[in-house]
């Protein structure tokens, strides 16, 4: 490796010696944390931000200096119709159930839902909407999936009302079993 030629060099040189051997991967499975809503891509997937403590041994949710990470959540036990591909009616009925949780996360965080049309939000729209009404959940943390989102079982802190059973019950999402 080159001699570094400035400060700014110095420092890049030294994050990469040390990041590898110092930051590990979060480690979530059984643990429940309150999470701030950034975004809702579709009705099984949002996108959170949580605390994390920078340790000695890595990265985790224990105690150290303190920072915050940005984490994608696959919500357990349901499967709602994808944003993208199928037909325009499942399509329709995907941006109903990203909606309809929108609105309930919204509403559970004691803020009135949107009075728009939230089918016309753009992600820029929904993430401007999100750090508007900051919204929190509880996540009850399993392992991640192969697409290196977090498994999670989403709460409201409010009352404990689980999300997925809300969306199962209004008949939006249908029931959906985790392989291991």
């Amino acid at each position: 490796m080159a001699a570094p030629k400035n400060d700014e060099d110095y420092t890049l040189t030294a994050l990469r010696e040390c990041v590898p051997h110092t930051v590990g991967r979060l480690d979530l499975n059984g643990r429940t944390l309150a999470a701030r809503v950034t975004d809702v891509y579709d009705a099984d997937t949002i996108t959170v931000v949580i605390p994390v403590a920078i340790t000695p041994h890595g990265t985790g949710t224990g105690t150290g200096t303190g920072g915050l990470s940005t984490v994608r959540v696959r919500i357990m036990d349901i499967d709602a119709n994808e944003m993208r591909g199928g037909t325009e009616a499942q399509r329709l009925a995907a941006v109903k159930a990203r909606d309809f949780l929108i609105n309930r996360i919204i509403a559970k965080n004691g803020s009135t839902p949107p009075l728009c049309d939230t089918l016309l939000l753009t992600r820029p729209a929904r993430q401007a909407l999100f750090a508007a009404t900051p919204c929190i959940v509880t996540l009850h943390c399993d392992r991640f999936d192969k697409y290196g989102r977090v498994l999670a079982r989403v709460v409201a802190p409010s009352d404990g009302v689980d999300y997925a059973e809300e969306m199962l019950e209004a008949g939006i999402v249908k029931a959906y079993v985790m392989r291991s």
